[in-house]
């Protein structure tokens, strides 16, 4: 049976970025993060999580700011953003500074703004990955998790202005596995001291353009 394929389309840049708020993570974060801002850029089509302490606009903007940055840093110049039915003053002061033009979802249709999307596509992968993690995993540092989901998300996305290009590949370059192998998150590690034991602890993520560092988490217990 013939097995028909998609044809893969340049499009011209449209600038466009759709941004919406998560609701309240189950446990709050060591980092004290508790929410989750997630940016959809059309062009690269990119998918951004940005943990938040809280809802207020500061917050939010500061959130808003390392996106923006990271997408000009690509080359991407967003012009047009698309918010869920409320924005603070603070980010339209932002949105005016940077001149990106904005506009507000309609309250009974969130299917407008394309960050619906993005956040049921970011909070499947997300999900995935704490499953895969190890039963003993602390559920308080899931924060930690968020750079190595953002690599794997849009390593599996193609761009839209380079059907050749993943969506990371267009935002943050070409991905060196061999600088970099990725490893499940979360597994149960050694780490070995100075000692004749070794001390257990998951693993957190891998740091990029480091040869194979891993960060590990290790719980320290005083015993009186």
């Amino acid at each position: 049976m013939p097995t028909f394929f998609k044809k893969s389309v340049q499009c011209s840049p449209a600038g466009s970025v759709n941004s919406d708020l998560t609701g309240k993570f189950p446990i709050p974060s060591s980092n004290g993060a508790k929410y989750l801002l997630v940016v959809y850029d059309y062009d690269s089509n990119c998918i951004f999580a940005e943990p938040l302490v809280s809802h207020e606009a500061k917050n939010i903007v500061d959130a808003f700011k390392k996106v923006i940055e990271q997408l000009k840093a690509a080359g991407l110049t967003p012009q047009f953003q698309r918010l869920d039915n409320e924005i603070s003053k603070q980010l339209k002061d932002y949105l005016a500074k940077e001149a990106i033009d904005f506009q507000l979802a309609p309250p009974d249709s969130h299917r407008r703004n394309a960050a619906e999307r993005a956040i049921h596509t970011f909070k499947n992968h997300f999900i995935a990955m704490l499953c895969s993690c190890d039963h003993d995993f602390p559920l308080h540092l899931w924060c930690r998790l968020l750079p190595q989901a953002f690599i794997t998300l849009n390593l599996l996305r193609g761009s839209r202005i380079n059907p050749k290009l993943s969506a990371y590949a267009q935002v943050k370059g070409q991905f060196d596995y061999n600088r970099t192998p990725i490893g499940p998150p979360g597994t149960r590690v050694q780490a070995m001291k100075w000692l004749p034991n070794a001390t257990r602890g998951p693993l957190i993520l891998k740091t990029p353009g480091i040869l194979v560092l891993h960060s590990i988490h290790i719980a320290v217990f005083e015993f009186g």
